[in-house]
């Protein structure tokens, strides 16, 4: 059995196609768009976390230092 052509439908179908493809290429390009988004918020909260690695890092071995200062002192002041 043959496709059957119904040339009262072709131009419906057709129009019905054309706009069909026409908004999937709007979706893919919307899904772009939202994936190029969502690495650059990716890139952003990586590079914010870093920081704040880098700054806790710092602040723990500030405190590290100034646990042995005091150490040092209390063990000059017992002596």
């Amino acid at each position: 059995m043959g496709r059957r052509k119904n040339s009262t439908y072709d131009p419906f179908v057709n129009e019905t196609l054309q706009e069909l493809k026409t908004e999937m290429e709007q979706l893919k390009d919307m899904n772009r768009m939202l994936l190029s988004k969502l690495d650059e918020q990716h890139k952003y909260i990586e590079e914010r976390l870093n920081k704040q690695d880098d700054r806790l890092e710092k602040r723990d071995e500030m405190l590290m230092q100034s646990m042995r200062e005091t150490q040092e002192t209390k063990q000059l002041l017992l002596e």
